[in-house]
């Protein structure tokens, strides 16, 4: 995280805020409690089948 922190200055196009950082850090501890599980929706590769966590 603290690469992450360090390189963003250096790259502005890595537009990461610190608690997006934050929030890599320290990742929920079950799919229901993570935001990103619960907003993205994944497809196999056969663009029928939903891939859930």
């Amino acid at each position: 995280m603290n690469e992450l922190l360090s390189l963003r200055p250096l790259h502005p196009k890595l537009d990461m805020h610190d608690i997006v950082i934050d929030e890599i850090a320290t990742p929920p501890s079950n799919p229901e409690e993570c935001i990103f599980a619960r907003t993205t929706e994944a497809i196999s590769a056969n663009l029928k089948t939903q891939i859930t966590p």
